[in-house]
């Protein structure tokens, strides 16, 4: 599934986040006087399992999302999906004809390494690196800006089988190793990096809620210390990409939706409103800015949440050189012991300890519902809203520039972006 967006990139080593009312004489004025600066990247973004297919081809071996989805009858393998291995060529014409500036895919760890018994170790596979290599010259040649992620949730199976992924500290030593040899293989080719794509998405939802791979649910813990792990081999992987002087950018790209109280007089649900920023956003993003989890984390979740020592929150420090964010939508919290409990539809307190709830999108006030259960409608208020509605309206205008641009054009092979077969 491609979808098309923004790359949102904050170069600074500081973050703040400013009300959309504020600091109108802050706009960027370039030299065409546009609504946005002259950087401004406008593209789109895949996953490797979502859209590749080649299950089975250059050396790929299977990761836990393969393993997952043949674990479950109500789950379609992406043993196609959109091929892009077969399609990237027709893929990148799309995206040139959209006028599309960026594209931003993930590199499949089981793609480009694989298991190796006798060292218990991942190693290299050149059919699998090619590929790559492929991609991001003809990207390249089109012009596109290139924003890699690393991992996007598909950990090789033979990592999980041997040696309990994520859960096990010595992951981070492994994924600074196909870090490593990602940076020395495409180094001079990528504009930024990322090395987790969303990591509150896939630690909740495979380390506790099951809905995610590898769909353990039978531990308190396992939330928290995936996740300490992985904010330790992003620490790792920058440090390691640093040490290397190359001129790309990297940094972590987290999710979060905006929180707002149900209400605002009420304490209860403006501390409740802040803790779920802090469950999500904060959990990620207050260690690699300042070394450490929110105090509200430490506190609520106790012994279940691992401890940095001196020198993880040295490593973690400012951590990024771009942070880059995914925000779908805003929800209306409520402290589970508020009076407003239960007033909304579908009110459930989140897990892990924040005591929080987020209604349906058809009870959300702030959000009308769309064909994607976690994209909620036009969102017009949140730390980002006006910037997404900006979005929304540019992105729906080129989609339209984009069929206008087909329909005009002849039908069948003598239209370019009908892929050859």
């Amino acid at each position: 599934m491609m979808m098309l967006g923004v790359i949102v990139l904050l170069l600074s080593t500081t973050l703040g986040l400013v009300s959309s009312s504020s600091h109108r004489a802050a706009v960027p004025q370039t030299s065409k006087q546009r609504c946005f600066p002259d950087d401004f990247l406008l593209g789109t973004a895949t996953a490797a399992y979502q859209v590749e297919g080649g299950w089975n081809l250059t050396g790929r071996t299977p990761s836990i999302w393969d393993d997952f989805c043949r674990s479950r009858d109500n789950v379609q393998c992406a043993n196609v999906a959109d091929d892009m291995i077969h399609r990237y060529v027709s893929d990148i014409a799309i995206m040139q004809a959209m006028g599309l500036s960026s594209f931003r895919f993930s590199i499949s760890w089981s793609r480009v390494m694989t298991w190796h018994d006798a060292t218990q170790r991942m190693v290299r596979n050149d059919a699998g690196i090619a590929f790559y290599h492929d991609l991001l010259d003809a990207m390249r040649a089109a012009q596109l800006t290139s924003v890699v992620t690393l991992y996007h949730w598909d950990l090789p199976s033979a990592l999980h089988t041997h040696m309990n992924g994520w859960l096990n500290a010595s992951i981070v030593g492994h994924f600074n190793q196909y870090a490593e040899l990602m940076y020395d293989e495409y180094g001079a080719k990528v504009d930024f990096w990322t090395t987790f794509n969303e990591p509150w998405s896939f630690c909740v939802g495979g380390y506790g809620g099951g809905w995610h791979a590898p769909g353990i649910t039978d531990s308190d813990t396992a939330t928290y210390v995936a996740a300490h792990h992985v904010l330790l081999a992003h620490a790792t992987a920058v440090q390691t990409h640093r040490s290397k002087h190359l001129t790309s950018k990297i940094g972590i790209t987290l999710n979060s939706d905006m929180a707002l109280p149900l209400d605002p007089t009420d304490d209860r649900d403006v501390e409740a409103a802040e803790r779920k920023l802090q469950f999500s956003l904060g959990w990620f993003l207050n260690p690699i800015v300042h070394g450490d989890y929110p105090a509200v984390m430490k506190r609520r979740a106790g012994h279940r949440l691992p401890r940095f020592t001196a020198a993880d929150s040295a490593l973690l420090t400012q951590s990024y050189d771009v942070f880059m964010l995914n925000h779908y939508s805003t929800n209306v919290v409520t402290d589970c012991a508020s009076t407003t409990y239960g007033q909304v539809a579908s009110t459930k307190c989140f897990p892990l300890d924040e005591q929080a709830q987020g209604p349906t999108p058809s009870t959300d006030p702030l959000t009308s519902s769309t064909t994607s259960h976690w994209v909620q409608g036009a969102v017009t208020v949140g730390f980002v809203g006006p910037m997404l509605v900006a979005v929304m309206a540019l992105a729906a205008l080129v989609y339209r520039k984009q069929q206008q641009h087909r329909s005009s054009e002849q039908a069948g092979e003598n239209s370019p972006l009908v892929p050859k077969h």
